[in-house]
């Protein structure tokens, strides 16, 4: 006997695709397969067998930040990702369809599940960002006689000081050692690590133990 099949739920005939035990029925997406057994063309003909195919399922959508924001990925390729940011669970119908990069300029909570033609949909993923995570930690002062001491707990990020009470920028002093103090003055410092992190909270603090000598008489 030769088997005819097919895989879209349409009747076989014997103009379907020809069943091969060699290749067998590639299978790559859920459908329907429909098969028939015929002899001597259509003069002995079995009747239609169906087999439906359900397994098939999208990846979870995974989610990574870069460069400060929210990178949504899926490993199952052409599918799409529906997500939302107000707690409610995203579908085709009410999320929101994926296409760029999220901001990550607060705290926020996403709810994403990736869709995709003959698939079922992937299992509901949820993730939460923390603002506070993704932004340095503010420097801390420390003195020593009139050498000033400046950290941040971030982890290779750049410390930039003023000492004439402007705002610190990148364009600022890089601080890469104590800074020796001269005179009362405002000492000013932000941590960057621009690619990966949002910039510190400005910090100062003010010097001010320095005094002028009384005069003395001869």
């Amino acid at each position: 006997a030769v088997i005819y099949y097919t895989t879209d739920g349409t009747e076989p005939t014997t103009s379907s695709s020809r069943y091969s035990d060699e290749s067998g029925i590639p299978l790559i997406q859920n459908c329907v397969v429909k098969a028939i057994a015929t002899k001597e063309g259509e003069l002995f003909r079995s009747d239609v067998n169906t087999l439906d195919i359900t397994h098939f399922q999208c990846a979870g959508p995974t989610a990574n930040v870069v460069n400060k924001k929210i990178v949504l990925s899926c490993s199952t390729e052409d599918a799409v990702i529906y997500y939302s940011t107000d707690g409610s669970i995203p579908t085709e119908a009410t999320g929101k369809r994926y296409s760029a990069p999220l901001p990550l300029s607060s705290d926020v909570s996403i709810y994403a599940l990736a869709v995709k033609p003959n698939f079922n949909n992937s299992e509901l993923q949820y993730f939460v960002y923390y603002y506070s995570d993704y932004k340095c930690v503010s420097p801390t002062f420390s003195r020593e006689g009139n050498t000033l001491y400046v950290t941040s707990e971030t982890a290779d990020a750049k410390i930039y000081y003023t000492t004439d009470g402007t705002t610190p920028t990148s364009s600022s002093t890089e601080y890469t050692g104590g800074i020796s103090l001269t005179q009362n003055c405002q000492v000013q410092a932000i941590a960057i690590k621009s690619e990966d992190m949002y910039d510190s909270e400005v910090s100062s603090i003010d010097i001010t133990h320095f005094t002028v000598a009384e005069p003395t008489f001869t």
